[in-house]
């Protein structure tokens, strides 16, 4: 049975007016739904980002970049880079409903 990894870096990446990536904030997460969501690892990684958005107030249009590394364990160093997907900051009325289910998402697993 090939068991996927659990453990992954997400760095999420202000482009800057230079457009130079400006690394804002990064978590390591315990977390192989990036192996099984049906969307595939670029979708959760923009359904992350959006909820970043939210919480962090981001502003509408600015562009981000997130990448997602598999880790070799829970302090382990980067294995692999999984995804990185390029987002751009949409407006709050669109980022709330998102955010509400993402929400729904993670409480139903």
């Amino acid at each position: 049975m090939n068991v996927p990894p659990r453990w992954h870096l997400v760095s999420f990446y202000r482009i800057d007016q230079r457009g130079r990536r400006v690394r804002q904030h990064q978590k390591i997460l315990d977390d192989d739904y990036w192996h099984t969501t049906p969307c595939g690892p670029e979708s959760h990684a923009v359904d992350l980002a959006h909820e970043l958005f939210f919480n962090e107030s981001a502003t509408s249009g600015d562009r981000w970049v997130i990448t997602v590394d598999v880790l070799t364990g829970e302090r382990g160093t980067v294995d692999r880079r999984l995804c990185e997907v390029t987002v751009t900051v949409p407006s709050e009325s669109v980022l709330a409903p998102q955010r509400d289910r993402t929400l729904w998402r993670a409480q139903a697993s």
